[in-house]
């Protein structure tokens, strides 16, 4: 039988970590000779500009008026990326559409990230867990997510007769591992690396071919937080007159006279950003999970657990403990931290648990 593989994962309309996640999976199964599509389905809307709506500050305000030629921009550059650099199927906006596209595959991957998170919506659910007749694929999630230990589970529920029909579930953390076991009765489950670390990212930008976009000692911030703005301001101050870089999560904006902003900044050249800082801070998973991939000095902060679920059950797979932590006196009090610098140790059980989670791909599409 010819194996035709669909990716079922979120749209990545202008979301970095949604995209490093499905270009890393495809090109892994790529070097497997694996032929792939990146099912191209919006289970809800995210082709939107950024909204000025609960930006309290006027000068937010002005600022996110200020940026909407580069947010088109930046749009732009995501559907350029998606046509050039991965194989996607035909779009399609509606559970009907995606019916008839899920036909055509032999094998069926669902995840990464936090496709089985309900505050999605009963849609997206239905679509993530494939909880649809006549499809006749085989059914495989690979590192998929619930959000957090604490999520409602009243449409997972609703969809629990879908999960049956799956060959092989893998979860991303443990505690969505204990959800999904706990409804489904499958103790069956593996835990599983989130794709961006299937492939070596620091291979990947240097088999590009193309420059890091800026030169010299940076900091690199991604995603914004009153955490994320003391860091700041307390690296501003240890490494006087270095750069900082600035790009903003989905919504977000970011107002301090410390920072260069990148407000258009394109999925090649957010990768090659981070791959070329010296320093990364970032409140992002993705965020996280890139600069340990490209091995950077990395500051977290440590924030709310449910924020922190999804970092923690990570750190404790890849065994960064806390000698990693730190506790950084700030303008408004100390900022706990996940400060990592150390990679050799890390490396080695990264490469391991890699190793793993490729093995689950390859025995569940039988390669």
């Amino acid at each position: 039988m010819t194996v035709k593989v669909g990716i079922l994962t979120f749209h990545f309309v202008n979301n970095y970590g949604a995209l490093l996640q499905a270009k890393s999976l495809q090109t892994y199964l790529d070097s497997l000779s694996v032929d792939s599509e990146i099912v191209n389905y919006e289970s809800f809307t995210r082709r939107k500009l950024y909204a000025i709506r609960g930006l309290k500050d006027w000068r937010q305000r002005v600022h996110a008026l200020t940026s909407i030629p580069s947010q088109i921009r930046k749009i732009a550059k995501f559907d350029d990326y998606r046509a050039k650099s991965l194989n996607c199927s035909a779009y399609v906006s509606s559970a009907e559409g995606l019916v008839s596209e899920l036909r055509k595959y032999s094998h069926l991957i669902v995840g990464s990230d936090q496709v089985w998170n309900p505050k999605y919506g009963e849609g997206a659910v239905d679509a993530y867990t494939l909880n649809y007749p006549n499809i006749l694929a085989k059914r495989i999630s690979y590192a998929a997510c619930v959000g957090s230990s604490s999520v409602n589970t009243y449409l997972l529920q609703k969809s629990n007769a879908a999960f049956d029909e799956f060959s092989a579930i893998s979860t991303r953390d443990e505690f969505s591992k204990k959800l999904i076991q706990e409804l489904t009765g499958n103790e069956s489950i593996t835990k599983v690396l989130d794709p961006s670390f299937l492939i070596d990212w620091n291979l990947y930008v240097l088999s590009e071919g193309k420059p890091d976009l800026e030169c010299g000692d940076y900091i690199l911030v991604y995603g914004f937080s009153r955490e994320i703005f003391e860091l700041v301001e307390y690296l501003a101050r240890k490494y006087p007159g270095r750069r900082i870089l600035a790009i903003g999560m989905e919504g977000e904006f970011f107002l301090s006279n410390r920072v260069e902003h990148r407000h258009d900044v394109g999925p090649s050249e957010w990768i090659r950003l981070m791959h070329g800082a010296a320093i990364i801070v970032t409140k992002s998973f993705h965020g996280f999970s890139l600069a340990v991939n490209l091995n950077k000095e990395l500051y977290f902060p440590i924030t709310s657990q449910r924020s922190m679920d999804r970092i923690t059950d990570l750190c404790d797979t890849l065994e960064i403990d806390e000698s990693h932590t730190s506790e950084i006196d700030c303008d408004f009090g100390v900022i706990k931290v996940l400060h990592v610098i150390e990679y050799e140790q890390i490396r080695e059980v990264l490469d391991r648990r890699v190793s793993e989670s490729k093995g689950y791909l390859m025995a569940n599409l039988s390669i």
